[in-house]
């Protein structure tokens, strides 16, 4: 991969650039992570894509010959210049703090090498929607990652986990170890592929509320949590009977369907959160 990180090189040299710590700006030159995240965005088949970070166009590049309509997300200002000049739409600013769901269409896919600073709070972000979001294609640290797809009962599932698998069809797609970046990161990376999938929340901030509070004590009996809470009022108790959980369980023994229940039982029962 030396001639990919030289060919970085001089386009950085070029543009007067050079890689920004505060913006976790690490370049992806691996062509075989870029084929594989490039061909599962294609198979998706988006009205657009949305590419957060395009940095130098190592994905950017694959997706204009895709023909597809594309929409870049970019916080370098440099960068953000660059792009304007090859006439391809993009916003300037944190993809956190700006509203980029108005530029979507029905299906819609969000895709790109993610800063990790960043990846699980966009994750997050795009649990209950927009609705026009049909997929995403996302690059995570790699422990990130393997908290999103963790399974309950293990030690890394906890709220990225339920979030993610309320919402998602989460797969796999590719490992990207330290040197498939420039500069290299201090930890290796995956590839995530998200389908969204129907479900029955109505409030996704109180349900995000919900698991934060049930997951804020893990090793706790979340039965004895949620009974000291001020604001839930309701049969508790009789919740749990209901669904036939035991009063000893604890958040990270119950699965994310289980949560969804749990929760759709203490709104029907009139309880606040």
């Amino acid at each position: 991969m030396r001639s990919e990180v030289t060919l970085i090189k001089s386009k950085m040299e070029e543009l007067g650039l050079s890689p920004k710590k505060f913006l976790g700006q690490h370049f992806l030159i691996n062509s075989l992570v870029i084929k594989k995240t490039v061909e599962a965005v294609e198979a998706l088949d988006p009205s657009l894509i949305v590419e957060v970070g395009p940095g130098l166009g190592a994905l950017t590049d694959e997706f204009i010959l895709l023909k597809r309509p594309l929409f870049l997300v970019e916080q370098d200002s440099v960068l953000c210049e660059y792009w304007r000049k090859k006439e391809i739409p993009i916003l300037e600013g944190d993809i956190l703090k700006r509203d980029w769901s108005l530029q979507l269409q029905v299906r819609s896919v969000l895709t790109g090498n993610l800063p990790y600073q960043i990846a699980s709070r966009l994750m997050i972000q795009c649990c209950p929607g927009p609705v026009e979001l049909k997929a995403m294609v996302l690059m995570f640290q790699k422990e990130v990652a393997e908290r999103i797809r963790a399974k309950p009962c293990s030690k890394s599932y906890g709220l990225l986990s339920v979030l993610a698998q309320c919402f998602w069809n989460v797969r796999f797609l590719t490992e990207a170890s330290l040197s498939d970046f420039y500069p290299r990161p201090k930890v290796a990376g995956q590839v995530l592929v998200f389908h969204k999938k129907p479900h029955s929340i109505k409030d996704s901030t109180a349900f995000l509320l919900f698991v934060k509070l049930c997951f804020s004590q893990r090793r706790k009996i979340l039965l004895n949590r949620l009974k000291k809470q001020e604001k839930i009022k309701g049969d508790i108790v009789g919740i749990f009977d209901k669904m036939n959980l035991s009063h000893l369980v604890r958040a990270e023994e119950l699965s994310p369907e289980q949560f969804m229940s749990l929760f759709k039982q203490i709104n029907e029962t009139q309880v606040s959160i």
